[in-house]
């Protein structure tokens, strides 16, 4: 079984890169009014798009740093199906919600929204040009049920080196 996981963990990346693809309409209706409000030029949708990276990349470490951790502890196999039951039950809960014309948002935790306040205040605020990069960079603090299923994916890669090639693809 190990060598079927240590296989099937090398799929991890493309199956990021799929879900990325696949999600590109849906990301351009939930952030494209995010990336037009703070993008005066179209250099700026570069530099959005390369804190995005950023902020995914840093992520991606620290998905690789539990991931690393978490191996020492589980089994590969009981780290993927943990990581596997945690997506499937997020996306049965996201269904459930939108069935019921519900907000299918988890709720932030209040010091992510306190944190994410003073940073959009100090940097991005009302009085401020907007910058794109940071935008860009704290975006990764929004809601999304795509980016969260591909950091559970990165975590499941148990390496810095998969986690960071995942969310990259991704």
């Amino acid at each position: 079984m190990s060598g079927l996981w240590n296989n099937l963990q090398n799929y991890i990346p493309v199956v990021a890169f799929m879900a990325g693809l696949s999600g590109t309409l849906h990301c351009l209706g939930m952030c494209g009014g995010l990336v037009t409000a703070s993008c005066q030029k179209s250099a700026d949708v570069w530099h959005y798009q390369l804190g995005r990276l950023a902020g995914y990349l840093a992520l991606a470490l620290v998905a690789g740093l539990v991931g690393e951790s978490l191996q020492l502890t589980f089994a590969p196999s009981s780290l993927a199906l943990f990581s596997s039951i945690t997506m499937g039950l997020l996306f049965v809960y996201w269904g459930l919600q939108g069935f019921r014309g519900k907000s299918a948002d988890l709720p932030r935790p209040r010091f992510v929204s306190r944190i994410y306040g003073k940073l959009w205040a100090r940097h991005i605020g009302p009085h401020q040009k907007p910058r794109a990069f940071l935008v860009g960079l704290f975006s990764l603090f929004l809601p999304c049920g795509l980016l969260y299923a591909a950091v559970i994916g990165a975590l499941a890669t148990h390496s810095m080196t998969g986690a960071l090639l995942s969310l990259a693809a991704f």
